[in-house]
């Protein structure tokens, strides 16, 4: 499972700190967002968790998670994804 957040570019190096505050691991990537026909800048967080973690309770961390992102930047809302996929590690 692929966890995706996706939230608006603002304090880049403390989403970082606070990502990794609860994710050893994890990918930022800042993108280009267009809603209502206008460009947002945006960073998608994406996190593959350890497989021996259970599903109830990293979904509870990266709820956690999004929902400490959207006081930090003083959002509305984040949006969370979760993707169901295979994991090989070659």
């Amino acid at each position: 499972m692929i966890h995706r957040i996706i939230t608006e570019n603002k304090n880049y190096e403390q989403t970082a700190q606070l990502v990794s505050e609860h994710f050893g691991g994890f990918t930022i990537i800042t993108a280009t967002n267009y809603r209502q026909g206008r460009p947002e800048h945006s960073l998608v967080i994406e996190i593959c968790p350890d497989a021996k973690a259970g599903d109830g309770e990293t979904r509870t961390q990266i709820d956690k998670l999004a929902y400490a992102i959207k006081k930090q930047n003083g959002q509305q809302a984040v949006m969370v994804q979760r993707i169901a996929c295979q994991n090989d590690i070659v």
